[in-house]
């Protein structure tokens, strides 16, 4: 498949098929209960808002354009303002003290909503990026005096009246809130240049949904009533766009590249493999030639054999022969001495695919154990200022500072050389503990587990020691947990768990990797060693159980097996 064609496909963003359901089932439940269909619209509205945040601070670093960044942060707190406002709902059993809450916190909502999506074009047309702490920060900042001066101040005007409908200040926010969305999308429609044209598709729906929402929110005299519900609807399309936007820019379009890269290199790969097939076939033709030659040269030799006057010449012949078929016999000796070390080089290529698929791992590692390290020295570096300025016992608080900090980075450089030193290859193959490796596969992990919610679990049964190579056995067991991982995210399986068991069986050390996902197709079993073969579709490369197999069994000895045992896949390491 094309690259466009593959971005045709996964630009759909919508499923429409249950996107339809979702809103009929949202519509039924509006007409049984209301209150239970607004906590459910507005619950949905706010996961999408933690999604959207969740996905942009993850994807910071790939997201090329500044706006995304700056909508992308924005929407945890525009999602807090929804929480509240759901929950201070008029039926809602949480805030009984006062009557006007929800009405003010979801205009406190859109405010913060339509200011953002205005002020991300500042650092859009200035070119400019601002670090993602310091988004966080403002916006929490923001968030708090809006709600201070509902619930603690209550200076906060007044929204709505029951029995009368919208107050004139809620309407002109409304109206207020509509132009600065009507700028927005000005903004948006002469720098389009400057998204994508998916993105910027996107971004113009939300926007729309967003006004068209909010005039809907400027005629309604009771808070249950079809303005309300048609309001709500079109906020919820809004957020999914937002979401999608950010999906494109941060995660499909930075691996779409990546992935057409690797597909470029298997074809490469493939194409060297047909050569060696023909150079190999061309050989054998050859070698049959001379064999033919030399049964010809066996006849003819009997027959001068009667000949007295034939038989030097038949000799000389012969002689010739041998020297020709000598000269031969090294010619092959030599090409099947570079014919093992082309396959050899295939072999160490096919090793180096699997090891930068797993830097790419250990890169997102690095980046979870990084953050709060980074963070915390941030605000150590912050206080020397003020610290330098104060008076008194300035000079020891300081020292104790400068001394957290070198803490800091000491730590971060660990994080390095940890990184550095797993990816030196071993050049001879020594004694190792089988549990301290797994020990430090899963701390390299670490992050990207957590990240994803996968509980681990390490059962020690024995301390086995082994000959080989640690560090190819650790890009093994990181190749199998990232596969187990994997396969637990895209089944959504509740309550996802690893389990690592390290013993020792009849004088020879055993790792086991058990997930709990399912197991694998049984039509899948017998191939998933297989080069090439993948069960994921265009996000596999197929080469990392392949070389986690090479590295075992070829290069360690050992066996490697997979099987389904109870609730998921069971892999199975003797050494």
């Amino acid at each position: 498949m094309s690259q466009d064609a593959y971005r045709h496909t996964a630009g759909s963003f919508v499923n429409w098929p249950i996107l339809v359901l979702i809103v009929a089932g949202l519509y039924a439940t509006s007409q049984v209960n209301y209150l239970l269909f607004h906590t459910l619209i507005e619950l949905f509205s706010v996961v999408i808002a933690a999604c959207v945040f969740t996905l942009t601070w993850n994807s910071a670093r790939y997201i090329s354009n500044p706006y995304l960044l700056v909508v992308g942060i924005s929407y945890l707190f525009i999602g807090i303002l929804d929480l509240m406002h759901t929950i201070s709902y008029k039926g809602m059993p949480v805030f009984t003290d006062y009557d006007y809450y929800a009405n003010q916190l979801w205009i406190a909502a859109r405010l913060l909503e339509s200011v953002t999506l205005l002020a991300g074009f500042t650092l859009l047309l200035k070119g400019r990026r601002v670090s993602t702490a310091t988004l966080f920060l403002g916006n929490a900042v923001v968030t708090s005096l809006l709600l201070a001066t509902i619930f603690y101040w209550k200076i906060f005007p007044v929204c709505f009246v029951e029995g009368v409908g919208l107050t004139p200040f809620k309407i002109y926010s409304e109206y207020l809130i509509c132009l600065v969305l009507a700028a927005s999308l000005v903004l948006l429609i002469k720098n389009r240049q400057r998204f994508t044209t998916s993105v910027y598709r996107l971004l113009r729906l939300s926007i729309i949904c967003t006004i068209v929402s909010e005039l809907a929110f400027t005629f309604y005299i009771d808070n249950y009533g079809i303005s309300n519900l048609v309001g709500h609807y079109f906020k919820l399309f809004s957020f999914l766009m937002i979401y999608r936007a950010i999906i494109r820019d941060g995660i499909e379009d930075p691996y779409l590249l990546i992935f057409k890269e690797l597909r470029q290199a298997n074809r490469n790969l493939e194409e060297e493999v047909e050569l060696r097939r023909r150079t190999e076939l061309a050989l054998k033709q050859n070698e049959e030639k001379l064999q033919a030659s030399y049964r010809e040269v066996s006849d003819q030799r009997e027959e001068l054999a009667a000949q007295n006057e034939e038989l030097a010449r038949a000799w000389e012949e012969s002689r010739r022969s041998q020297e020709a078929l000598q000269k031969l016999n090294v010619e092959l000796d030599r090409r099947v001495t570079e014919r093992t070390r082309e396959l050899r080089e295939k072999d160490h290529l096919l090793i180096q695919q699997s090891r930068l698929a797993a830097m790419g791992e250990m890169i997102n590692n690095i980046a979870h154990q990084w953050r709060q390290p980074l963070n915390a020295l941030g605000l150590l570096v912050q206080t020397v200022p003020f610290i330098a300025a104060a008076e008194g016992e300035a000079a020891a608080e300081l020292r104790q500072n400068s001394d957290k900090a070198m803490a800091l980075i000491r730590h971060m450089s660990q994080t390095i050389e940890d990184f550095r030193n797993f990816f030196r290859p071993n050049k001879e193959k020594v004694f190792f503990q089988v549990r301290e490796e797994v020990g430090k596969t899963l701390s390299l992990m670490e992050g990207s587990l957590q990240g994803k919610a996968v509980h681990i679990e390490v059962v020690e049964e024995g301390a086995p020691q082994v000959l080989g190579y640690p560090n190819e056995f650790c890009q093994a067991m990181i190749n199998i947990l990232t596969n187990a991982r994997d396969v637990l995210v895209e089944r959504q399986v509740p309550d996802p768990r690893i389990v690592v068991r390290v013993a020792e069986q009849d004088g020879r050390a055993l790792v086991t990797v058990t997930d709990n996902a399912g197991g694998i197709p049984a039509e899948a079993l017998d191939k998933i060693f297989t080069p090439y073969f993948t069960t994921k579709g265009e996000k596999g490369t197929g080469v990392g159980l392949f070389m986690c197999k090479t590295i075992i069994e070829k290069n360690m000895g050992g066996r490697l097996s997979v099987a389904n045992r109870g609730e998921g896949a069971e892999f199975r390491i003797e050494l």
